[in-house]
């Protein structure tokens, strides 16, 4: 997989967590947890693109 792959692997994990966090059905506790994966992928993300923009 390379990082184009990568990249849009991350950003549809990330679009799908924020629609789950939009969810009526989740508790506070969930909604800490989606959070906190959502920070995790930013910063792959964020990562990804600082290793595309090397190239």
């Amino acid at each position: 997989m390379d990082i184009n792959e990568m990249l849009t692997h991350l950003i549809n994990y990330h679009r799908s967590l924020v629609e789950l966090l939009k969810s009526d059905e989740i508790n506070t506790r969930d909604t800490m947890e989606i959070v906190r994966h959502i920070n995790v992928v930013h910063e792959k993300i964020s990562i990804l693109l600082g290793l595309e923009g090397e190239k």
